[in-house]
């Protein structure tokens, strides 16, 4: 529950499957707590007669446990299984508690009612043990170990404990270490859920410094990351960068005010989340200049897509009816030391556009490609003022 509140007074953007898994979590840890320690301090007869109330008591913990793992792992629950199990365990632990009196009968009954509510939530699980990160990848395989587990209880209960002597069953080595084994995996299972709770702490924490606030893209940095991370991970893919510039943006400011700017910002995040592919990233460098990266089979793929957002961009209806267009640059990445060079050849691309007139599209031509890809290579002189993104861009040159 302190994970919980703490991930909730941090923020935290919502990760995979979210944190509402924790408190079931508590839920099973304390449940399965109450149940061992009652276990522990009654006799056979007084069990016999509380028969019911301890299999609830265990049959809630496996339930909480199996809940938790369908909303981590975005699962739905088994609904139906889950009340054929309870009805069926709750039954036969009355029966052999209430009815005719039989310890081990019971034992094995309610072992098998837990394995068999834990078991639901594994064939899942696996299928989805590939595309499951490091901490996610080990809750999944400590709950898959715990169903197992629950089965080997099962099996204990059948094959080896008749063997026991009924009558001092309880105060034996074999049903403390049983006893033992239980809580020392819940309490394996409440680090390990812990250690995820970090892990969702640091990633959000993560996506907060790398995210523009305003557009929700990725900021400078975030952006410089994801780029060098997908560069190197597919070095053999035909990556392009996109400049792209909103024009005359201090005019829309200026017209139309602040929160109409603010709203535009935002809307043409929304343009691009509608014409990228997954594995394509954008990212707001500062003010009104933008930058994405695209993977395409070649230049003119990623100019047709730039002419898509360009007309996109011109014919929405944004707020306040305010006259929006952006001009756009287009270049190749040839690989991740290409990178801090491609960077300026796309920017001077950009303003290529915008002196031929603005709300246009310019791609790398034949004169601009034999400019040096040395990172000594300087961007020749103009007549103008540096702009926002040209000064953000700078460390990098």
């Amino acid at each position: 529950m302190a994970c919980k509140l703490l991930l909730n007074r941090q923020e935290v953007v919502q990760m995979r499957g979210g944190q509402d898994f924790i408190p079931f979590t508590a839920v099973s840890f304390i449940c399965t707590g109450t149940g061992l320690a009652l276990q522990t301090m009654m006799s056979n007869a007084v069990m016999a007669e509380r028969a019911v109330l301890l299999t609830l008591v265990h049959l809630v913990a496996a339930l909480a446990l199996h809940y938790a793992v369908c909303l981590r792992f975005e699962m739905a629950p088994k609904h139906r299984a889950v009340l054929v199990i309870f009805l069926l365990t709750l039954s036969g632990s009355y029966y052999f508690g209430a009815v005719h009196a039989d310890l081990l009968s019971r034992l094995g009954i309610v072992s098998a009612g837990l394995a068999a509510l834990l078991g639901l939530s594994v064939p899942e699980l696996l299928r989805q043990r590939d595309d499951l990160g490091m901490f996610d990848r080990l809750l999944a395989v400590s709950y898959v170990f715990g169903a197992g587990f629950a089965v080997l209880r099962a099996c204990w209960s059948v094959l080896i404990a008749p063997d026991a002597d009924i009558g001092e069953f309880t105060d034996s080595a074999s049903w403390k270490l049983y006893l033992a084994l239980i809580l020392f995996f819940k309490l394996w299972f409440t680090v390990v859920v812990v250690l995820v709770a970090l892990g969702d702490l640091l990633v959000s924490l993560r996506r907060q410094r790398d995210t523009d606030p305003l557009s929700g893209l990725l900021n400078r940095r975030g952006f410089h990351e994801q780029a060098a991370i997908r560069l190197q991970q597919h070095p053999g893919a035909n990556w392009h960068l996109i400049a792209v510039d909103l024009d005359h943006f201090k005019r829309i400011n200026d017209c139309h005010g602040h929160h109409t700017g603010d709203l535009v910002i935002q809307g043409l995040s929304g343009v691009f989340a509608r014409h990228l592919l997954p594995g394509q990233i954008a990212g707001r460098l500062g003010g009104e200049e933008f930058m994405l990266m695209i993977d395409a089979p070649a230049l003119s793929h990623a100019v047709t897509l730039a002419e898509n957002l360009r007309r996109a961009v011109e014919e929405t209806v944004w707020p306040d009816k305010a006259p929006v267009t952006a001009s756009f640059g287009v270049e190749q990445v040839a690989d991740l030391a290409d990178f801090e060079v491609a960077l300026r050849r796309v920017d001077m691309l950009l303003y290529e556009a915008k002196d031929l007139g603005r709300n246009r599209v310019t791609a790398a031509s034949a004169a601009l490609a034999t400019i040096s890809r040395e990172p000594s290579a300087a961007r020749p002189e103009a007549a103008r003022v540096p702009s926002a993104a040209e000064n953000l861009l700078a460390p990098a040159r």
